[in-house]
């Protein structure tokens, strides 16, 4: 596993939070090949060493992490808003049979991490109505999203 961190070309260019960012990408690409070997990701990181080893990883907020991936300020007022009515942005929330912060119906969604949790629930406002606002005004509109 190639430490991504440490390559001096790209680090050099990386803002602490973008940094922090890529840190919690490699962090859910370990849980992954973890889960897929069986392993615990303590394991699986004592099994490479140098993976890790030269960078401690701070997570980031995961409102920032929302907005880093939406891009847009008023598309994350949004998405907070809708967040907070949905499950006050608690990875560990589940409303019948709807899971984790975007409170998907996807079980997937009860042993993902925060971070992937949010991506999820991205991807899904943006391929089921385009927007974070539209999603948000559906949620309003219906009580649901």
């Amino acid at each position: 596993m190639h430490n991504y961190l440490a390559t001096p070309h790209l680090s050099a260019k990386l803002s602490p939070v973008w940094t922090r960012v890529l840190r919690l990408v490699l962090l859910g690409r370990a849980q992954r090949l973890a889960r897929a070997a069986g392993l615990s990701v303590v394991a699986l990181l004592l099994l490479t060493p140098t993976a890790f080893a030269s960078h401690e990883i701070t997570p980031i907020s995961h409102q920032s992490f929302a907005l880093w991936l939406v891009k847009d300020n008023t598309q994350m007022k949004c998405l907070y808003k809708l967040y907070y009515q949905e499950s006050r942005w608690n990875p560990g929330a589940t409303n019948n049979g709807h899971y984790g912060i975007p409170q998907g119906k996807s079980v997937w969604l009860k042993t993902a991490n925060p971070y992937e949790q949010i991506q999820w629930g991205i991807k899904y406002n943006r391929s089921r109505y385009g927007s974070m606002c539209a999603a948000y005004k559906h949620w309003r509109q219906y009580g649901w999203h």
